[in-house]
């Protein structure tokens, strides 16, 4: 039996486009056909994506060090990521001082402004049957519960103890969702061992530097290269 398949593209077109991906005002209209994958691979559906936080371990400031003294007791910048269910981060927010918490970051960032002025997300919405009712949902991002409740932003509920069966459901499904939050950070540090350590660069340059590895990181997980785990 004959396979044909399309020629590969030029090496210098696969970079142009994954920079395009990263840097376009529309990564998430770009992507729409993924938003399936989060249902398919978590059973949640009409998700764009989850997001979550990590420090990146620096040298102490000449100026202002104490800004970047993390509540654990290190010098650190802030990197937020929103990523899909392929672990390819779609958004980042870099370069906050480590002493910032991540729901400030949040707060503070393009996604948000977007997501808040609906310039963020496609205004889609999937029919669903929620005890014995048709209810419509929005496209949404899934975080913990440390971050706001927003329409197009989902968290759990709290107060564990007190949920009714329906609320449980949810909270089980979001955080499913939410499950490559556990190996997302480990995966991009694994490939690039300098995030694990303190960069020796000054700090104007770090986030530099995490850009690049978070595009690198985008171009293996595309591939599916192997990685080493890294705890974090």
């Amino acid at each position: 039996m004959d396979v044909y398949v399309r020629e590969p593209l030029e090496l210098d077109h696969k970079v142009c486009t994954a920079v395009y991906w990263l840097a376009s005002s529309a990564e998430y209209r770009a992507i729409a056909n993924l938003f399936g994958g989060f249902e398919e691979t978590w059973d949640f559906p009409n998700c764009a994506g989850a997001i979550d936080g990590t420090h990146i371990p620096i040298i102490a400031p000449s100026l202002a060090h104490g800004d970047y003294l993390n509540r654990k007791g290190w010098y650190s910048i802030h990197l937020q990521a929103v990523y899909d269910h392929r672990y390819i981060i779609t958004n980042i927010n870099v370069g906050w001082p480590g002493k910032v918490h991540d729901v400030r970051v949040f707060g503070n960032s393009e996604l948000y402004y977007k997501g808040e002025t609906s310039d963020l997300l496609p205004k889609w919405t999937k029919q669903l049957l929620l005890r014995d009712r048709q209810v419509l949902m929005p496209i949404v991002i899934v975080a913990d519960a440390a971050y706001p409740l927003k329409p197009w932003f989902l968290k759990p509920y709290t107060h564990i103890a007190k949920l009714s069966k329906v609320q449980k459901e949810y909270n089980y499904r979001l955080s499913r969702a939410r499950m490559p939050t556990e190996n997302i950070f480990g995966r991009l540090k694994g490939r690039w061992t300098c995030l694990m350590k303190r960069l020796d660069v000054d700090v104007g340059f770090v986030s530099t530097v995490i850009t690049a590895c978070v595009i690198l990181h985008n171009l293996c997980e595309m591939r599916q290269e192997n990685y080493m785990w890294a705890e974090i």
